[in-house]
């Protein structure tokens, strides 16, 4: 059986592992809005729009380039970690892990049991 572990915020966690900035937040990539965290989408900010209209919605907003080696990197590290508990560990890119697991050894029956109430993880609220 194989179980996929979604990051769909894995381009904001790098820049803000898991810490709370007063400003809103976002990544661009090509002048276009990436991804952005809860104060920004707060104020009116959605992926996709222009960077430009983004901060007509909010002038404080912090941008970050996206940073696709670091996401590798960040994967690369969750995957290495999820190695624990099965042998066969894929990386889904951009934002995924898929795990193949066997229910024969007990880590993979905890991982069967976790991910029961963990199908689509996010890195932070």
């Amino acid at each position: 059986m194989w179980i996929a572990l979604r990051l769909p915020r894995l381009p904001l966690e790098i820049f803000l592992r898991g810490s709370s900035t007063p400003e809103p937040f976002a990544v661009e990539e090509r002048h276009q809005v990436f991804a952005c965290d809860r104060k920004a989408l707060a104020r009116g900010v959605r992926a996709g729009m222009a960077v430009s209209a983004a901060l007509a919605l909010a002038p404080r907003l912090r941008i970050a380039p996206r940073d696709p080696a670091a996401e590798t990197e960040a994967l690369l590290g969750v995957a290495g970690w999820m190695a624990q508990f099965t042998p066969v560990v894929v990386l889904e890119f951009p934002d995924g892990v898929l795990l193949l697991t066997d229910r024969s050894d007990s880590a993979s029956r905890v991982l069967h049991e976790s991910a029961a109430f963990h199908l689509n993880l996010e890195m932070s609220p």
